[in-house]
């Protein structure tokens, strides 16, 4: 296993998580096409609980509008802004499997809390997760696009298709996690850390 990812598994630095939310939040802000939330000097919970606010309320802007171009455009924006992130992500971790960005994936999911549970290819389920109590369903149904590109940039383009949500109702989220386009299950990639660069097949 990656030695950064042990390590963040081990012990997750406050600055790092602070410096990880104001990514997502920067993503999200970009996604959304507004500004990013001013919360310098919050807690870092404080911090998740405005996130989860913000994110309801700018969803929830956009289903009262009704446009559903502009919906799907800002969807649209926001998994790709997302995916942009996994890929860095994966790349600072040094992730060097689909098991291992999984685990990264949990990790990081966990911090803000979502309870993830399943593998780096079949159902995931999520048993937990803190939106919940700030997502209706259909604001769930734009914010999961966020999901959808950190799966894609951690897995290297795996997909995330959720069927069942916290949100409408069910005991759990229950997505179904697609690998890599013409990649076998469980096959072992390896990414140059240093240069964001995967070597090709055979290597």
């Amino acid at each position: 296993m990656s030695w950064r990812l042990t390590l963040l598994g081990r012990t997750f630095i406050p600055c790092v998580k602070l410096q990880m939310l104001d990514e997502l939040a920067r993503v999200t802000a970009e996604g959304f096409e507004t500004d990013i939330p001013d919360w310098v000097g919050k807690t870092f919970a404080a911090r998740v609980a405005e996130y989860a606010e913000f994110t309801a309320h700018r969803a929830g802007l956009l289903i009262t509008s009704g446009d559903e171009p502009a919906i799907e455009a800002a969807k649209e924006r926001l998994r790709a802004g997302s995916t942009q992130l996994g890929t860095s992500l994966r790349t600072v971790l040094g992730v060097q499997s689909p098991k291992e960005a999984f685990d990264a994936l949990k990790l990081l999911y966990g911090q803000i809390g979502i309870e993830m549970d399943g593998g780096p290819s079949g159902e995931v389920t999520v048993g937990r997760c803190f939106f919940a109590d700030y997502y209706s369903d259909s604001v769930c149904r734009i914010v999961e696009a966020l999901d959808q590109g950190l799966v894609a940039g951690l897995l290297d383009g795996a997909s995330l298709e959720f069927s069942e949500r916290l949100t409408e109702g069910r005991p759990q989220c229950r997505a179904i996690q697609f690998s890599y386009k013409g990649a076998p299950r469980n096959r072992r990639y390896w990414w140059g850390a240093a240069r964001g660069e995967r070597l090709p097949p055979g290597s």
